[in-house]
């Protein structure tokens, strides 16, 4: 396990980190740049916004919003449509990424990567839905359960709802990390075996993870090093502040290298996953090639 974990660390190369997060910063400042130069425009003379920059207060952030409420709300619309496409890009570059990985050098090349990437993305993105409907069912029966533990209790005692939701809450932990192990293994699997389907290579990373729970560990030793940098991020939001142009920017600083950080670990994890079945090879079905009829 510590083998696994430390070699696929040296394999995440950081030029590709450091491409895929500038594009991201790209697609964000699309829409950060216009919203704060309307931000200027609508607060005038307004003090609205230096009474919110120290602290926020509801009251002012209404009052504010009613004034300017119509010049803000082409910006919902079109993040709404941002976070659509921060997830295409994510799930577009994941190609690039899982295919440097099967590489024996480790040089970045912007061309190659961004190739593989458009290669490899319509199967990811059906991996993506794919996973996101599991989660979805998983999610549904979830509250199913929920709701039918929970019609169990009879005195209404909050510790009694604690403990039968215990079974659920068991249920909706597995199943996640099952699904979410499995897509990590299945663009590894489709990047060796590209006849694979998005459906048939997430069912056998399915089978693979359930014959090798370690995965499923090495998967949240990697996440729960991504929950700690996001625990050591919000402490720095809390101690530090939003109340001047330097805090201000401090945070927007390590905001930044939050962001660097989670598409870091979303590599090392897809790293892990390499490494994982070069130590344990997997059986997957083979294409079957019909023989072609000769002319008569």
């Amino acid at each position: 396990m510590t083998r696994i974990l430390t070699s696929s660390f040296r394999l995440v190369n950081l030029k590709a980190v450091l491409f895929i997060y500038s594009v991201l910063l790209i697609l964000a400042l699309l829409i950060a740049v216009p919203f704060y130069f309307t931000i200027l425009s609508q607060a005038g003379h307004s003090m609205a916004p230096d009474k919110l920059v120290p602290d926020f207060e509801f009251s002012v952030f209404s009052d504010f919003m009613r004034q300017s409420g119509k010049a803000f709300r082409p910006f919902f619309f079109f993040s709404v449509i941002l976070s659509l496409a921060f997830m295409m890009v994510q799930v577009f570059f994941s190609g690039g990424l899982v295919s440097d990985l099967q590489k024996a050098d480790k040089v970045f090349n912007l061309k190659v990567f961004s190739g593989n990437s458009l290669a490899l993305f319509p199967k990811y993105a059906g991996l993506f839905f794919l996973q996101l409907t599991y989660l979805l069912l998983s999610t549904l029966v979830f509250v199913l359960l929920l709701f039918i533990f929970l019609s169990f209790s009879t005195d209404g005692n909050e510790l009694t709802y604690v403990y039968l939701s215990i079974i659920p809450l068991a249920f909706i932990s597995v199943a996640a990390s099952f699904i979410m192990t499995g897509n990590e293994y299945a663009k590894n699997l489709i990047s060796q075996h590209q006849y694979l389907s998005p459906l048939s290579a997430l069912h056998s990373a399915f089978s693979y993870v359930f014959r090798h729970l370690k995965t499923i560990l090495l998967f949240w030793i990697i996440l729960g090093g991504l929950l700690l940098t996001g625990v050591i991020y919000l402490f720095s939001d809390a101690m530090i502040g939003m109340s001047s142009t330097v805090t201000i920017v401090i945070m927007v600083i390590l905001q930044q290298c939050f962001i660097v950080a989670r598409i870091f670990f979303k590599t090392w994890s897809l790293a892990a996953a390499a490494e994982f079945l070069k130590a344990e090879p997997v059986t997957v079905p083979q294409k079957i090639e019909l023989p072609e009829e000769s002319p008569e």
